[in-house]
Formats: C-alpha cells, structure tokens, sequence
C-alpha cells in the first residue's frame, strides 16, 4: 500500500435502518479523503490480527467487548453509537435530550392535553429522550404514562433489530395494546425510536385504535423503511444521521492526524426538526373544524394559502374563524399561515441546498423579497446568514 494511505475499518452493520444515511454522511466526508482506504465489515469485530493492521475505526461500539477489542490496538476509534459502553473512546451521536425536547414542543404545539411516551427499559437513548420529553411536558403543567419494554442490553437490541432490520410486533404486544386502550384519548405518543413507532402503529391497527385521530405517534431518526411501510405513514423527528457520519469521520481524522488528543470527546448531533407525516395530521380542539383547518394550512404550504382559501375550504365566515383563533389558540388565521410558511422554510434551509428563491416559492412565499423580509423579522438573520450557522 503506497505511502500516505489511511486504513479505516468501518463497520456498516448499522447500514441497514436509520444507519444508511450515517454511512451517506460517512461517504460524504470521504469524497476530500483519496487517501483513505475504506475496509466495511458486516460481521461484527473481526480478529485481533486483522484490527491491528488498520489506522482508525469508525464502528457501532454497542457492547464493553467491542470497545475493550478497539481500544487494545491503540488506534484512533470513533463509535456511532453513543451509549455507555462507550465510556474512554470519542463518540458521535444524536442529542438525545435535544430530540426529546422537541418531541414535546410538537405535541405541545399540535394543542394535546394528554401524553405518553413508549420506549425500551436497558438502552440509554430511550431513557435520556423519555427524560428530556417528560421534563418538558412537566414544566408546561403536563403528565406522561410511560410503557418500556425490556431490550435486555444495547448489544441485544442491536443485534434483533438493526443489523437483522427486523421490523416485528414486539413480544410484549398485548400488554401494549392492554396499555395503549387506557390511554386517555386523543393522546400524543412519542416513541424512543421509529421501530418502537411501527410497533405502536401495528399494535393500535391490530386492537382497532384509530391513528391519528384516536392516537397521535411520533416516532425519532426518520428511518424511512418503518416511517413509510407503515398503515398510516409516521412522523418522526429527524437527527439527523447524515451528520453523524460526516463529523465522526472528521473527527477521527483529526485524531489519525495528532489534531485531536480528547480520546474520549463526546459530540451531540442536535435534531432539525420534525418530519410531519400521517400519524401526527391532528389537532385535538374544538370545534372540529378548526382542527381540520390548522391540518389544511400544514399541509398545503406551498400554494400560497390565503384567509379567503380558508373561507372557501372550512365553509365558515371569515369573522367565525378569526374568533375561534383567537378564543382558542390565541393567534390569528394570518399569523398562523405565516408560522406554517416560515416553519416549512426553516426546514428546507436546514436539509437542503436548495436556493433561497426556491425555498421561498416553496414556502408559500410570493416573493424573495417578501419571503427575507419575514424571515429576518423573525430570526434576525437573513436565510442565507441563518443557514449558515445552523
């Protein structure tokens, strides 16, 4: 191998799943690295032999076993994972606090006065996003039914879920079911996770509970294989994976090139936002048209909603539906046409590359003009300006 060349082994068990797109932001990075040389292992830990001939790793460290293997080389290692066993090597992983904040945020803002949160007893990533959901919700005057199952071990979960991409009722389905009938109704769910979110979602399918309208399910990572092959599609909140695998890559060549000395940084994707789908299309007020119109506005950004297409949709006068706003969400039909537009807005500045002109026609927006104007009034910053820092 000539001179200069870098050796990583990457493990792309995590491929499958949520995993794909860490490996995009992996692949991402790799496009300014010729001299890294890219062996994928889909097996697990190979032999001692075989780790030490590589420079670094960039590996789904689930287990004390597999950490203790990769720290013996004394090479550089970076894991995607960041769980506990990971304790004395760099990791980067989703804000998992973050992501549960904002999971409540939603349900907050989607107007529920009941909340639950279904997740996994044994993985840290359940716990810390369960935590940061019920913390938030308690602040607002809210209370959370929790339901965890036993994963028994992240390495356990790992290996049913992800690297066999096992999209499968769990064991414990009647109980959930039994679980999910209690549930003062309509109530907003967020689930550890996308594949606790199918799960959920086949669970109220299979016991005859009606999503979104009975229960509203936001699951997390916008995995789109159970987000998408779902009954009702899901929405979930996006960590965005791409720049996990982007930034542990980074990291781990600032640590092959002496940049780094912290073996065991830690850093914390935040969340971009939530992906809105089927399974959270509710807003549980009255009367019910008003939720029907706050539905209408989200989905239907991009044709320049005005008050008079509200008139037009709902069938009510536009004095009757100014009123119900104002007695109910304490806003107006305008303010809240222009929250929509400049939420779609923030989303497609933050996941794209698309131009501002562009995002602005597709926010709504008649004008670029228009579209910076409103923009800038709200954050401060102009889109450009705003994109960057984020």
């Amino acid at each position: 191998m000539s001179k200069g060349v870098k050796r990583i082994a990457v493990s792309v068990e995590h491929v499958r799943g949520w995993g794909r797109r860490v490996c995009e932001g992996i692949a991402d990075y790799l496009h300014g690295r010729p001299e890294w040389c890219i062996s994928m292992f889909e097996d697990g830990l190979p032999d001692g032999v075989t780790l030490s001939r590589f420079d670094g790793f960039l590996w789904c460290v689930a287990d004390e076993r597999s950490a203790n293997a990769l720290k013996a080389t004394g090479k550089p290692v970076v894991s995607l994972f960041d769980e506990e066993a990971c304790k004395g090597i760099a990791c980067v992983g989703s804000d998992h606090e973050a992501c549960g904040m904002l999971a409540a945020q939603t349900f907050i803002s989607h107007q529920f006065r009941n909340f639950a949160f279904f997740g996994w007893k044994g993985l840290s990533f359940s716990r810390y996003r369960q935590s940061a959901y019920c913390n938030v919700l308690k602040n607002a005057g809210g209370e959370c039914d929790v339901y965890l199952s036993n994963a028994l071990s992240m390495s356990r979960y790992v290996d049913r879920h992800v690297w066999r991409e096992r999209l499968s009722l769990p064991l414990d389905a009647k109980s959930v079911g039994e679980w999910v009938a209690r549930l003062p109704k309509p109530v907003g769910v967020f689930c550890a996770n996308d594949l606790r979110a199918w799960q959920l979602a086949e669970v109220c399918r299979t016991c005859g509970v009606k999503v979104p309208k009975e229960v509203a399910i936001l699951g997390a990572d916008n995995d789109e294989v159970p987000c998408l092959f779902s009954n009702v599609t899901l929405s979930s909140v996006d960590t965005d994976m791409m720049a996990t695998g982007f930034r542990a890559a980074g990291l781990l060549d600032d640590m092959i090139a002496g940049n780094e000395k912290d073996l065991g940084r830690r850093i914390l994707i935040k969340p971009i936002g939530v992906v809105d789908r089927e399974s959270t299309a509710v807003y549980p007020v009255d009367p019910p048209w008003l939720a029907d119109v706050l539905v209408y506005i989200r989905s239907d950004v991009e044709k320049s909603l005005t008050a008079e297409d509200i008139v037009s949709h709902v069938g009510k006068s536009y004095g009757t539906i100014e009123n119900a706003f104002k007695r109910v969400l304490g806003t107006t039909v305008q303010r809240e046409i222009m929250s929509a537009r400049l939420a779609a807005a923030e989303h497609l500045l933050r996941t794209t590359a698309l131009p501002v002109a562009t995002i602005a026609d597709r926010s709504g927006f008649k004008s670029v003009q228009y579209f910076n104007h409103c923009f800038s009034s709200r954050h401060h910053l102009p889109p450009g300006e705003w994109r960057k820092q984020k």
